[in-house]
């Protein structure tokens, strides 16, 4: 009998490789990358939350056409109501999850440079002043086929922002002067 060998079991998934840095020999001048899997995390979301607003509106309508009470079933300015809140619902979830996937990320000379779905592209300086926090962590699964991650990017300035992007588009802040603008795995 020989005598007993240390055996090593893994204890966790090893981490999924995310996509190349983002330097200045990308494909597009300003090094910038698509957000993928952060869209479609937004997206998909998004649509789960508004089915669900709408089977909600479908059964207050079921409700107001059903009633035994005339009045509610002839009147149906509370229907109206209802359905504007709906709406409303629908514009602030559609501006808090589409509005925090950015389109794209990158770098444009001293900046970092996110490229927002509406408005003007969000640039942050690159020095020593920037900070990125993950907030969390999100799986591949069914809301998207790659990992993703919840980031907020802030600046000694106080300009800040929280941004959902795929698993390798978190920037990496610059350790000292005159380091390279890049973004990549944490």
């Amino acid at each position: 009998m020989g005598s007993p060998r240390a055996i090593r079991i893994p204890t966790g998934r090893p981490a999924e490789p995310g996509p190349a840095p983002v330097d200045a020999a990308t494909s597009s001048g300003t090094g910038e990358r698509p957000n993928h899997d952060g869209t479609q995390r937004a997206v998909r979301s998004f649509l789960l939350f508004l089915a669900l607003l709408i089977a909600i509106d479908a059964a207050v309508l079921l409700t107001f056409l059903t009633s035994p009470d005339e009045g509610v079933r002839t009147d149906l300015g509370g229907y109206g109501f209802f359905t504007l809140a709906f709406a409303a619902a629908a514009v602030a979830g559609s501006l808090l999850t589409l509005g925090r996937a950015p389109r794209a990320l990158g770098r444009d000379g001293r900046f970092l440079l996110v490229r927002p779905r509406v408005g003007a592209p969000l640039r942050f300086p690159w020095d020593a002043g920037l900070s990125v926090e993950t907030l969390r962590s999100y799986p591949a699964g069914f809301f998207s086929d790659g990992p993703t991650e919840l980031v907020r990017v802030a600046h000694a300035s106080g300009k800040a922002a929280v941004l959902l992007i795929e698993r390798g588009l978190r920037p990496v802040p610059p350790t000292g002067e005159g380091s390279a603008p890049t973004t990549g795995p944490a």
